[in-house]
This record gives C-alpha cells, sequence and structure tokens, in this order.
C-alpha cells in the first residue's frame, strides 16, 4: 500500500536527514541560512557561521558571524544606521527610497545622489528592527543568505 510511491511506510528516516529537526509544524524555522561556503559552531542559525566566502572574509577579517533565531548579527560591520518612526518601514522596496530620502536630507542632496552615494560606498539597507536600518557592506549582506525584520514585515502583513 503506496499511493504515493514512496515505498516507505511510516519510516520517517528514509526521507528526512533528521527526524526530530527537519518537521517543522508551525513554520517557525528560517529558510534562508547558509548552507555552503562555510561552517557553523553549533546549530544552524543559532551560532556562529564560519564563512568560507573571500568576499564575506574581506569584510569580517574571518570573524565569524552571529546568528540569534535564524537572523544574523552584521551590526559589528555597520557603517552607519539610520531610525524611522514606527509604520514608516513595512519591509517593501518603498523602504530604500525612504532610506535615500533620509541620507538626501542629512547631507543636503537628492535621493538619487544618496541611493548613487550607498552604490559607490559598497552599502546596502539592512533591517535591523522594524524601525531601524543599518547600513552594511554589500558583499557581506549579499553574499550571507538570511531571514529578517523586512521578511517578518512582509509576512505579516498576509495573516
Amino acid at each position: 500500500q503506496d499511493p504515493i510511491g514512496l515505498n516507505g511506510g511510516i519510516n520517517l528516516y528514509q526521507y528526512a536527514p533528521n527526524p526530530l529537526s527537519w518537521i517543522d509544524p508551525w513554520g517557525l524555522a528560517g529558510s534562508r541560512l547558509p548552507r555552503s561556503n562555510g561552517y557553523w559552531d553549533g546549530s544552524p542559525g543559532e551560532s556562529n557561521l564560519h564563512s568560507n566566502n573571500p568576499s564575506v572574509n574581506a569584510i569580517t577579517g574571518g570573524e565569524p558571524i552571529s546568528f540569534s533565531g535564524g537572523r544574523p548579527d552584521f551590526s559589528p560591520w555597520s557603517k552607519g544606521s539610520i531610525t524611522f518612526n514606527e509604520g514608516v518601514l513595512n519591509g517593501s522596496q518603498n523602504d530604500f527610497t525612504e532610506v535615500y530620502k533620509s541620507i538626501a536630507k542629512e547631507m543636503n542632496i537628492t535621493p538619487t545622489a544618496a541611493k548613487n552615494l550607498l552604490s559607490e560606498k559598497g552599502l546596502t539597507p539592512h533591517h535591523l528592527s522594524v524601525t531601524e536600518i543599518i547600513l552594511v557592506p554589500s558583499d557581506l549582506h549579499g553574499n550571507v543568505p538570511h531571514i529578517g525584520s523586512a521578511s517578518d514585515m512582509r509576512n505579516s502583513s498576509k495573516c
């Protein structure tokens, strides 16, 4: 009796690498954790990631990136932060526009010039919380898969 062709019966060990941690009935496990180009010194998403990516290590100096709750702590490599009133950020592309407007106002330049400045300096806005964005090196942000406040905000509007 194998109606969908699994040939495994109730033996979950044939399908899951670790049946105790593989199942996520509440959907709480982060799905964007680094799975290659490095190693974890403990449980993935709840320990330090030691990257083997040369672009990441050029920024971190080979130091591990701390993760908690599937979220990286990029703050040791932050080049600045911007705080917004609650409700301004929503995890969408519009948040970038808000960042550029904030930098433009602070530096007395246009939002387009602010966007270009971040690009020239190799910085990417990273949502630290629903009200705070930190500016982190793009090579770090783009080469370390992660979930964070932006995805939380996007997903909270779907509930």
